[in-house]
């Protein structure tokens, strides 16, 4: 099915009460503005699966995110969910070799990728991060819902030490909503990050990408 049936909006506040995705302003420090673009579908009216609209709008939200922004960056920002069991054969597999047991595509770049486990009080956990691009949305789109404490981001070049940090200390999961840890980080390296919405029977399934206002209305009003 064609994309031009999909349901594109902005919001310029996420902390004001909107229709793509509201954040709690008390999770975030004093003066963070935050605004997002959405794309998606009530697929069950589509005769389209939930799962193909992720699909579709995650990767047009990431083609749209190249096309205005030809230096960014997509980051995999991946982490073990749940506390893993303190056995060797965690510690030995840790992060990609673990999902890649799960049966998970996802390869990690080896120009551009890192793996830690941070010391962490809510258990054993690994972090890591890969550089990846549109040809990876379907193994990536795997890990983020295999790994829901998972996340995209897109960074300007150069960027890399903003995951590689981000994977040392690890993040919580913030359910329903993106860590608020990974916004701020990827926002202050002026970048933002993507999130999927819908789930269950949910009737509408899209992607939210989260950034500043600026980069938002780039996304929503690209130059002709």
């Amino acid at each position: 099915m064609a994309l031009d049936d999909l349901r594109n909006l902005v919001a310029l506040d996420l902390f004001e009460p909107n229709d793509l995705l509201t954040l709690s302003s008390a999770k975030y420090q004093k003066g963070t503005r935050l605004a997002g673009v959405g794309w998606s579908r009530h697929w069950f009216r589509s005769g389209v699966t939930a799962l193909a609209t992720h699909h579709e709008t995650l990767l047009k939200a990431m083609q749209a995110v190249q096309a205005a922004n030809p230096d960014y960056v997509f980051y995999l920002l991946a982490g073990h969910t749940a506390a893993q069991p303190d056995t060797r054969t965690t510690r030995h597999r840790r992060l990609w070799k673990s999902l890649a047991s799960s049966g998970l595509a996802i390869s990690p770049n080896r120009q551009s990728s890192g793996e830690c486990q941070p010391d962490r009080e809510d258990g054993l956990r690994f972090f890591g991060y890969s550089q990846v691009s549109l040809d990876d949305c379907a193994a990536v789109l795997e890990v983020l819902k295999a790994e829901p404490i998972s996340h995209l981001a897109a960074l300007p070049n150069g960027c890399e030490g903003t995951p590689a940090a981000l994977i040392r200390s690890g993040w919580a999961r913030n359910a329903n909503r993106p860590s608020p840890e990974i916004i701020t980080a990827v926002v202050e390296a002026g970048g933002g990050t993507f999130w999927l919405v819908g789930e269950f029977d949910d009737p509408e399934y899209g992607t939210i990408f989260v950034s500043t206002a600026e980069i938002v209305v780039g996304l929503a009003n690209p130059p002709a």
